[in-house]
């Protein structure tokens, strides 16, 4: 990718190209267009200084002509600071049309990958919504691992982001400092995606614990009053989920999830239907 670098940076793209295209066999050609975006765009979004000829532009340009870029994108995008991501995406086009891209030619594991970056920049309905689609579309081809994934993405997103604003980064002026602290691989950043989700699940049980537990000494220690506020709080559990509790894109996931079951059966795919439980 050094090579491919200084040929760009000197406006040589066609000697590139052959240069790239005499190591399209080689195993590790992806993550060399892979390292060779990262590196421009970490030197030029990080720099404090105006760049009159910025290379990312002639670089985006020249990883557009091999069917590695959405793949390629994606993967850098989750590698790099999430300040950065204005500067990649300003060049390649935003990550919802990238996603849209990935849905029509088939490629729904770097479609997947996007959900990733949609979560962190988009607002929470669109990243669920998308969500929602490749869902549908991992059932219709049969990806039952990426439709697993699509169902913990979206029960792990509570009903409380729904009206949530999109969380663009900030232009990156970064420094040295924060560029040090970088994701540095792919199964990180699917952890930070899901981390807040979970951790806020652990503390409303810990929630209803200290609750029950405060219930229940008020009602050794009060009489009949002790007993009425049980009664109350037992009502309350029995009582069905209030318009807030209620999670639309869970509900629209489980549909989706019903009408496939029912359309597998009527098709005769019970192995198929077994395989995707």
């Amino acid at each position: 990718h050094h090579i491919l670098r200084q040929l760009l940076k000197r406006n040589l793209g066609v000697f590139a190209l052959e240069v790239a295209a005499a190591c399209r066999d080689l195993p590790h050609f992806a993550h060399s267009l892979e390292l060779l975006l990262h590196g421009v765009l970490e030197e030029e979004a990080t720099s404090s200084e105006p760049i009159p000829d910025p290379l990312l532009p002639r670089c985006v340009a020249f990883i557009q002509e091999f069917p590695e870029f959405l793949r390629t994108v994606a993967h850098c995008a989750r590698k790099t600071e999430l300040a950065l991501w204005s500067s990649l995406f300003s060049v390649t086009g935003s990550p919802n049309d990238l996603f849209e891209v990935c849905i029509r030619d088939g490629q729904l594991h770097t479609a997947a990958s996007y959900l990733i970056v949609l979560q962190s920049i988009e607002s929470a309905q669109t990243s669920q919504e998308q969500a929602l689609r490749l869902l549908r579309e991992a059932l219709s081809a049969g990806e039952w691992s990426i439709a697993k994934d699509m169902v913990r993405f979206t029960r792990a997103i509570g009903s409380e982001d729904m009206d949530s604003p999109a969380r663009t980064p900030p232009p990156s002026k970064t420094s040295s400092r924060r560029h040090a602290a970088s994701i540095n691989s792919v199964a990180e950043a699917d952890d930070l995606v899901f981390a807040r989700f979970q951790a806020a699940g652990r503390v409303s049980k810990v929630r209803h614990s200290h609750a029950d537990s405060r219930d229940a000494t008020r009602k050794d220690s009060a009489g009949s009053t002790g007993k009425r506020t049980a009664a109350r709080a037992v009502s309350n559990d029995m009582a069905p989920p209030s318009p807030t509790q209620v999670n639309p894109i869970a509900e629209k996931m489980n549909t989706i999830l019903d009408g496939h079951a029912v359309h597998l059966l009527e098709e005769y795919c019970i192995r198929d239907l077994g395989g995707s439980l």
